[in-house]
């Protein structure tokens, strides 16, 4: 018993976003030691609070309807302010005395409520609503989010070193009246980001975590950081990292090397770029998205850009069929794994699988260039 307690008692994962020198790692290829980051801005007291519900979860029958952490935090608690947009919470605090104050107070549109939270809010909504009207699945009408009735997705202001975390876990938080204990899923982001929003889409990566989370049990950070720095680019200038231009691996070694071993890879880029044959296609917007802009009168999508859509939306919806076969395989839910076995290499050859089959399905096959050849048969 104690070893399946020790198993089940996993922390919340969260995925880091780090910038290097003023730049976004998605376009250097930075990779990030996920685990030190837990232990480094992971809240001891909301480990343990969380240990003990994932070790309750473990020793009882599944319930029909999944049960949502409730945690307690005391940073939670302090943040005392909270902005709303579309479904989006962000909670705040302008105590200087609170280390997880927001620096830039500024509030041009004098809304009481600094332009800093306002803009994070217009990002993130902005981009889930442009995510869905291409067609991906948002993350809270997905079937694991639904079953367990979330509602909002909220977004807290931190002191962290890094830009940004998202947490796969539902969660409430009993102990900061303004949540009102509504069932959530989590995105932490940095309460300093210089210039913000300038160039940075970190709201934007961390809610395609989000969705991520919301089609497959899958946290293996090749695809979770891969995939999500080429969706940032839905709100971000210019299609692709590196043009798409970085040759897929064509080796058992290569995929190794630099795909599985590297965070921030480059073939989900190349991938999207390979899929299409318009290298200067634009995603279409309805007319409010088009419209949509920051405090400062800059626009949210700076040029609607983004090759690969369709495969990646199939890359997800394999993904999602991957992972369920494998939890009627293993007698799992469908909606909740061991952190292990979220994060076990073992599973990393039939995520390929899944991805060489949506390359199939979009029948870029047939192309039948030696590069894709060599990659199918990995």
């Amino acid at each position: 018993m104690r070893f399946v307690l020790l198993i089940a008692a996993a922390l919340i994962t969260v995925v880091t976003f780090q910038n290097c020198a003023g730049q976004n790692p998605a376009d250097l290829g930075v990779s990030h030691d996920h685990d030190e980051a837990e232990a480094e801005l992971a809240s001891l007291e909301e480990e343990v609070a969380f240990d003990e519900a994932m070790s309750m979860k473990a020793t009882t029958v599944t319930p029909q309807k999944p049960a949502c952490i409730v945690l307690k935090s005391s940073y939670v608690a302090k943040l005392t302010k909270m902005y709303e947009l579309q479904g989006v919470r962000v909670f705040y605090s302008t105590d200087a005395a609170n280390p997880d104050a927001v620096k830039y107070l500024a509030d041009k549109n004098k809304n009481k409520h600094p332009d800093y939270v306002e803009d994070i809010a217009r990002q993130i909504v902005a981009a889930r609503a442009g995510l869905n009207e291409l067609g991906f699945m948002d993350p809270v009408q997905s079937p694991r989010y639904k079953a367990y009735g979330v509602q909002y997705i909220d977004v807290h202001v931190r002191n962290l070193s890094g830009n940004g975390l998202a947490y796969d876990e539902a969660t409430v938080y009993s102990n900061n009246p303004l949540k009102k204990n509504a069932c959530t899923l989590r995105i932490d982001l940095s309460n300093k980001l210089e210039a913000f929003p300038g160039g940075w889409t970190v709201g934007a990566h961390e809610l395609f975590h989000l969705y991520e989370y919301g089609y497959t049990m899958f946290k293996r950070s090749w695809f979770l950081e891969g995939m999500a720095a080429w969706g940032e680019r839905v709100v971000r200038l210019g299609a692709l990292r590196s043009n798409g231009l970085t040759p897929l691996p064509a080796t058992a070694r290569q995929l190794q090397e630099e795909v599985f071993a590297v965070n921030y890879n480059f073939m989900w880029d190349r991938l999207a770029y390979l899929s299409e044959s318009n290298k200067n296609v634009q995603f279409s917007l309805s007319t409010n998205l088009q419209k949509a802009t920051y405090i400062d009168g800059s626009n949210v999508y700076r040029d609607q850009k983004l090759l690969g859509i369709a495969l990646m939306k199939s890359i997800m919806r394999n993904l999602a069929k991957e992972s369920t076969a494998i939890s009627a395989e293993k007698g799992w839910s469908n909606f909740f794994w061991a952190e292990a076995d979220q994060k076990d290499p073992v599973h990393d050859k039939r995520m390929i699988r899944a991805v060489q089959r949506a390359i199939k399905e979009m029948n870029l096959d047939r192309a039948n260039t030696s590069e894709i050849s060599a990659f199918l048969k990995l």
